[in-house]
């Protein structure tokens, strides 16, 4: 029996093919493959770089992404999480080398605009982010694509960050341009960031959310 690495916490631990195959059948018994919790696709499955069998981020083994890439795949998991600012910078182009050998309808990919930084507050260095991402996964569109981390800083970092430079109002119309399928968010900290979403769903119309869930206290 082969073992896939995984990560919690700060460390390797192993996942069993078994486990993954016992998960496949899960979401396929609940009529699709997105039913996993994203915090367990993200910690367990994939993108950060100690599940590529490593934790130093310089030392990412890409033929373990890819083979690893290829087992969930053929075992039902479709759905792939990663950032701009994952590994220091480099799981976006790892996951689209791996995705990439892969047909593009046959997977779900998810990333994040992770401006956190103010030099990536201007609009046009969100939007630059934006066409890095999809160079590096070798892609013309994101399936989900989210603000990342909002309420980190409560709504005067969320303001500069998506509102008063326009970014969120841009990602509108990349949304009705087909280049982002689904749009969102991912929700860490001051809980006004996430009230204000959810008043102002119907001018937005968030198509999904990512939030604090762990798999092992949910199971």
């Amino acid at each position: 029996m082969a073992d896939v690495p995984g990560a919690t916490g700060g460390g390797l631990v192993p996942v069993s093919a078994d486990e993954l195959h016992g998960l496949a059948i899960a979401i396929k018994r609940e009529g699709g493959g997105l039913t996993v919790p994203m915090p367990f696709v993200r910690e367990i499955f994939l993108i950060e770089c100690r599940i590529a069998g490593t934790t130093h981020v310089e030392d990412i083994d890409q033929k373990t992404l890819n083979a690893q890439v290829d087992y969930m795949l053929a075992h039902g998991i479709n759905y792939f999480d990663t950032s701009p600012v994952y590994c220091m910078g480099r799981s976006e182009r790892a996951t689209g080398i791996a995705l990439s050998r892969h047909p593009r309808a046959s997977y779900f990919l998810a990333t994040k605009l992770s401006n956190f930084n103010a030099k990536f507050w201007p609009l046009a260095k969100s939007m630059e982010m934006f066409e890095d991402s999809l160079k590096n996964l070798q892609t013309d569109y994101i399936d989900f694509y989210l603000m990342h981390a909002i309420g980190n800083g409560g709504m005067e970092t969320f303001a500069k960050r998506y509102l008063e430079n326009g970014a969120l109002d841009w990602l509108l119309e990349e949304r009705k341009a087909g280049r982002i399928r689904n749009l969102g968010f991912s929700f860490h900290g001051d809980p006004k960031v996430f009230e204000w979403c959810m008043e102002h769903h119907d001018r937005y119309h968030w198509d999904f959310c990512q939030i604090q869930m762990n798999y092992v206290d949910w199971r």
